[in-house]
């Protein structure tokens, strides 16, 4: 896609049109509550894909937040494709956190991480929508929502779920296996509370990374956590160590 043509809505499109069997999911997903410190770019999901967007556009412009050179130059090469937009990449942003739509834990003053399902939230807010600027459950406030089901066992977490979701269908799973295996752990760019290459090792053989993915994890990472708001905006300190941990592991690969 040239970057003139991308948007939010275009983007939405082109998802939609690659992967089908997702259309419902992809909408949906729009509408997932956001409540609680981590993202602070809006009360929907929505929001936070369409800030995703706009900072792909302003990383293929050149404009990539503050990080050292070979970390701006791996992000431009992943997001790149000739003088068009990686529609991988596009995709990832698409679909990364389609499965948040069925990992809902919902805490209010009575009850503390509760797993609710879709149909069941959507039951609850049938307007898909805020009542007074506020959520409700089970006619209560809702006070932070997380996105995981530690009752879901391998598929507890959305990453995993999503991914699980999208390959259901063969032609696109074998097109995007990449992204794919991207998406089903993209909750470990947030787990580097410093710099750690041995963090990164594990990671790495636990997945079984080619160099190609390790490269599309890092691009990937950065444009979530750059439209991942707190009170003060993106908090990327997370994604420092994870950069940093990735070229220091990379450093010893090459002199190992």
């Amino acid at each position: 896609m040239k970057i003139d043509d991308l948007n939010i809505a275009s983007a939405r499109r082109l998802a939609t049109l690659l992967f089908p069997h997702l259309m419902g999911w992809i909408r949906n997903q729009f509408f997932v509550p956001q409540i609680g410190p981590h993202h602070k770019e809006g009360a929907f999901l929505g929001e936070h894909l369409k800030l995703a967007i706009e900072n792909l556009k302003k990383a293929f412009a050149g404009e990539i937040m503050a990080t050292n050179q070979q970390i701006r130059t791996l992000i431009t090469e992943m997001i790149t494709k000739g003088e068009e937009v990686n529609s991988e990449i596009i995709c990832y942003l698409m679909l990364h956190d389609i499965g948040k739509v069925d990992r809902l834990l919902i805490t209010t003053g009575s009850v503390k991480e509760v797993e609710v399902p879709w149909n069941a939230w959507a039951l609850q807010n049938p307007e898909l929508g805020t009542k007074d600027g506020k959520f409700l459950w089970m006619e209560e406030e809702v006070t932070r929502v997380s996105y995981f089901h530690p009752s879901k066992g391998p598929l507890s977490q959305h990453g995993a779920w999503g991914a699980e979701i999208i390959a259901r269908d063969a032609v696109p799973k074998e097109r995007f296996a990449d992204i794919i295996k991207v998406i089903s752990i993209h909750e470990n760019g947030y787990m580097f509370e410093k710099e750690n290459p041995g963090q990164m090792e594990n990671m790495v053989i636990k997945h079984n990374l080619s160099d190609r993915q390790l490269k599309l994890f890092i691009a990937c990472t950065y444009l979530d956590a750059s439209a991942s708001e707190k009170e003060n905006g993106a908090d990327m300190s997370r994604f420092m160590n994870l950069a940093n941990s990735y070229l220091t592991y990379m450093a010893q690969q090459q002199t190992a």
